[in-house]
C-alpha cells in the first residue's frame, strides 16, 4: 500500500504535467482543435468561465477523444516494465527469454504503430470518437492506447490523470485563448 501510494502521489505529478503541458503546446498549435474543444465546452456547460463538474466530464466526448490521442502521440510513459518470472526459458517471436529477466513494452512504438493507427503521425482526436474497424484502436485497452497501461497491471493512477486533465485543460480554455509563443517555429518541429 505504502508503495502504491507514493507511486500515486509522487510519479503521478511529471506525467500529469507533462500531457498537460503536451496538451497546451498541442492547442495553441491547432486552433481548429482548440475551437472545436471550446463549442463543445460552451454547448455542455453553459457560456460561464466555470470549470466541468465531475458529472459533466463524460459528455464532454471530444475532449476525451483529444486527451486520448494526445496521450497516443506524447505518451508521458515510454515503456511498461514486467518481471518474466518463469523458471524455464521461453521464446518469443523467436527471441529466447531467459529466466528472471525484466521485459519492457515499448508504449510509444505501439502508439506510433501503423499496424494500429492509420497515419499514426498524424493528430486526429477524431479518431478517438469510435472504435471501429477503420481506426483500428487495440481491443486490449478500454482507451485504445497503451499509455496507462491495461488489465490487471494498469497505472493506478489513470482515472485521476484523466480527471486533471480533463478539468485542467478545460479551465484553461474557457478563460483564455492559447496561442503559440514567439518560440513557434521549434515547437511545430516537436509537435
Amino acid at each position: 500500500m505504502h508503495d502504491q501510494l507514493n507511486l500515486f502521489c509522487f510519479a503521478g505529478t511529471d506525467t500529469s504535467s507533462a500531457a498537460f503541458d503536451w496538451g497546451l503546446a498541442k492547442l495553441a498549435l491547432t486552433p481548429d482543435i482548440q475551437d472545436k474543444n471550446r463549442a463543445e465546452m460552451n454547448d455542455v456547460l453553459g457560456a460561464e468561465s466555470e470549470p466541468p463538474t465531475y458529472r459533466d466530464l463524460p459528455k464532454l466526448k471530444y475532449l476525451g477523444a483529444f486527451l486520448k490521442e494526445l496521450l497516443r502521440v506524447y505518451s508521458p510513459a515510454r515503456a511498461v516494465y514486467r518481471k518474466f518470472t518463469s523458471d524455464e526459458t521461453m521464446e518469443l517471436n523467436g527471441v529466447p527469454i531467459p529466466p528472471n529477466s525484466t521485459i519492457a513494452i515499448e508504449v510509444q512504438a505501439i502508439n506510433l504503430s501503423e499496424d494500429y493507427f492509420p497515419r499514426p503521425m498524424e493528430f486526429l482526436p477524431e479518431r478517438c470518437l469510435t472504435t471501429t474497424e477503420s481506426n483500428l484502436l487495440p481491443v486490449a485497452s478500454p482507451e485504445g492506447l497503451l499509455t496507462f497501461s491495461f488489465g490487471f497491471r494498469s497505472c493506478i493512477g489513470r482515472p485521476f490523470a484523466m480527471v486533471e486533465l480533463q478539468t485542467l485543460i478545460p479551465s484553461v480554455l474557457r478563460a483564455y485563448l492559447v496561442v503559440p509563443t514567439p518560440t513557434e517555429r521549434v515547437a511545430r518541429r516537436l509537435l
